[in-house]
């Protein structure tokens, strides 16, 4: 998801409710709110994967005083029904957007977990390309690279993380040793004398070589499938990636996990990202109804895809 797409939605989105002022609910109102508060946050130079919010702030912006947390999500959750219908793909907010040649916005809710507070914030819809094109001798796909829509706790820091030369020698370091102590126990070479500790030791295998050929992967091509329970198996496409930010005149690798979406350019239907054996290993984007025949590259760098076949 693009930030400023995003952005140039929320100003049509606000400029929407404020033609209809008298005319709102108060599900409306939670709706606004989350809009101005999500504005403010860009405006101020926040990371899209910051910007979230809990019904304590948007209680606040709606009736303009602090509650505790309880009363603040049950006043909210009454009028959510009102606000989901806002955000509607057939609404009059969204319609207005696609009037103006904007993305329509979806408000997306994950609720509380391990202790965390439950996050509200906004997301683009994007717009499926229903206009078939058979006429074109070598229709292409564009790629968007969007925020994974729910992760795990343990998976945050690898949302957005600086690989650094010392920090991948630990870990391969530690995968490899613990890959080997697993493989010298099964063998007997090492014995121990709690049985548990062994099992486990040995258990420990199948984790650390698995971790360690992704990483591998991912160094040698820029890019892995998200490591399985590091997301919900329902989400699609969830890749790690690498690339390079660039900050004054110092350049970082960074590695950053995120899922891919494009809709086919000869029929406009879903693509899914896979790593194929025909495409000596290559991940290539198939078409979810023509899979064999829809075939797109993959670059997750320039996040476009060319026909192949």
């Amino acid at each position: 998801m693009d930030i400023q797409e995003l952005k140039s939605s929320i100003e049509i989105a606000l400029e929407h409710f404020e033609t209809n002022e008298k005319l709102l609910k108060k599900g409306d109102e939670i709706a606004r709110a989350v809009c101005e508060l999500s504005l403010g946050y860009i405006n101020e130079g926040v990371g899209l994967k910051d910007i979230y919010f809990d019904y304590s702030e948007i209680y606040k912006e709606v009736w303009g005083k602090e509650v505790d947390s309880v009363k603040a999500s049950a006043d909210i959750r009454r009028h959510m029904k009102v606000t989901n219908e806002c955000f509607a793909i057939t609404s009059s907010l969204n319609i207005k957007l696609k009037e103006h040649g904007k993305s329509p916005l979806s408000l997306i809710v994950e609720s509380s977990t391990g202790g965390r507070k439950t996050q509200i914030s906004l997301s683009v819809i994007q717009s499926k390309n229903t206009t078939y094109n058979f006429n074109s001798e070598n229709p292409n796909v564009q790629y968007s690279a969007i925020q994974l829509p729910k992760v795990y706790p343990f998976t945050k820091p690898f949302l957005d993380m600086e690989l650094k030369l010392s920090r991948v020698m630990v870990v391969s370091i530690i995968l490899i040793l613990l890959s080997l102590i697993a493989i010298l126990t099964l063998l007997d070479v090492f014995s121990w004398d709690e049985r548990v500790l062994e099992l486990a030791l040995i258990t420990t295998f199948f984790p650390s070589a698995y971790l360690l050929l992704k990483l591998k992967e991912i160094l040698d091509k820029g890019i892995t499938e998200l490591p399985t329970l590091m997301a919900p198996i329902r989400t699609k496409n969830a890749l790690l990636v690498l690339y390079k930010e660039r900050k004054d005149d110092n350049v970082s690798l960074k590695m950053q996990a995120v899922t891919f979406e494009a809709q086919c350019g000869i029929c406009g239907e879903n693509i899914v990202i896979e790593k194929s054996k025909e495409f000596n290993g290559r991940f290539i984007g198939k078409c979810t109804v023509a899979p064999t025949e829809h075939i797109y590259s993959f670059d997750h760098v320039t996040k476009t895809g060319k026909f192949l076949r």
